[in-house]
């Protein structure tokens, strides 16, 4: 199920996905390691942002599926035993709010078959953005800073994206319920939103470098602008 990873095609669809909601809120990252950051070659740089998109989009096929936008329905990609469609992490969150409510015990094979579900997104999560998120690694003295900045600003201050590098984030991860693992998977992608927003230069090295068309050049810039 994993497919390749083009950048054009985590524009055009972080794109498609920014424009349809025609009331998105920015969060502007103000501290200072923004400035030793933005725009400079191997930390906030083209690449950083088209890494960026690509993550923002393996997160909303995991959390809600693929969006057809010519029908307006989302395409899920997951199997769960004992259920004759494809499923999201949306739908697990659900069905284990049902089970807990109805008090179907830990090692029903109901459980199971949700765990397995869940255990392979998380998987397919981890491989996928693994690459692309290496180089935010390499500068995690810097990224905590914008982290804690933005979990503070956005009243999130029990998000696992506090744990960004550490020993304690990976075991999070493995233990994270459906609800939970939604809400890291949500925090990690409108922070990105945000680090985006609050880096012009890193946006127009990405715009020169991969939007040879003007008029996407301004589409994408228009993205930006705080409404």
């Amino acid at each position: 199920m994993k497919r390749s990873l083009f950048f054009m095609t985590a524009f055009c669809l972080s794109l498609m996905n920014f424009t349809a909601h025609a009331h998105t809120k920015f969060t502007l990252l103000e501290d200072k390691a923004i400035h030793w950051v933005d725009g400079i070659q191997g930390l906030l740089d083209a690449e950083a942002i088209r890494d960026s998109l690509d993550v923002r989009r393996i997160i909303n096929n995991i959390v809600y599926g693929t969006k057809n936008h010519a029908t307006g329905l989302f395409e899920k990609h997951y199997d769960l035993a004992g259920w004759p469609e494809k499923v999201c992490l949306t739908d697990l969150v659900k069905f284990s709010i049902t089970y807990n409510q109805a008090g179907i015990p830990a090692d029903d094979i109901r459980w199971q078959d949700l765990n397995f579900c869940l255990n392979t997104m998380k998987k397919e999560f981890k491989g996928l953005t693994q690459p692309l998120l290496e180089s935010a690694a390499e500068a995690i003295t810097v990224n905590m800073r914008l982290i804690k900045e933005w979990t503070s600003k956005t009243n999130r201050s029990n998000s696992m994206l506090l744990l960004w590098g550490t020993i304690d984030e990976e075991k999070a991860l493995w233990e994270a319920t459906p609800a939970e693992l939604r809400q890291f998977l949500l925090d990690l992608q409108n922070f990105l939103k945000d680090l985006m927003y609050s880096c012009p230069k890193a946006r127009r090295k990405y715009n020169e470098k991969y939007i040879k068309d003007t008029h996407k050049q301004e589409e994408f810039e228009a993205i930006f602008k705080q409404r």
